[in-house]
């Protein structure tokens, strides 16, 4: 497992998210180390307050004590994929932006986009690996600017 709890590296892991930040925190799960640096990197450098992790049951963990705005979430993740996980947010009327990334184009990602933004009603983009760094800033950078246009994040 390959987690960061806050910026300044302290483990009140029972925080809750204070309320200017609300519009910056970011989740990943990925099993690859070298995008869960990246995307840590990439937010951090954008003000955003980073989590990351390559396990299931911790990004659940993370999820309820954290309360994300962003979630980036590799859509074939063991122990729940992608159209899990946009069901399992609709259940706890979440609304973070996700982002489901793969490493292959697959009909998969464009249908659970389709669920949940046409079903549940969740913001969702999907991207492709190989994924840059200049892709993630894009990406957090636009999620940035809509959150500062409509604060409430509808």
């Amino acid at each position: 497992m390959f987690a960061h709890s806050n910026p300044d590296n302290s483990t009140d892991g029972d925080a809750a998210p204070a309320e200017g930040d609300l519009g910056r925190r970011l989740l990943v799960l990925d099993g690859a180390c070298s995008f869960l640096k990246l995307t840590r990197e990439v937010g951090e450098a954008l003000g955003y307050q980073v989590e990351v992790t390559s396990s299931t049951r911790e990004f659940l963990r993370i999820y309820e004590r954290f309360a994300p705005s962003v979630i980036v979430y590799d859509f074939f993740s063991q122990g729940m994929d992608g159209f899990e996980l946009v069901n399992w947010l609709d259940a706890r009327d979440s609304s973070a932006h996700v982002v489901l990334t793969s490493s292959k184009e697959s009909f998969f990602l464009g249908a659970a986009r389709e669920l949940a933004s046409a079903k549940v009603g969740l913001d969702v983009d999907v991207m492709v690996e190989p994924i840059s760094k200049v892709d993630v800033s894009s990406l957090l950078s636009r999620r940035l600017a809509a959150r500062e246009a409509d604060p409430r994040g509808c």
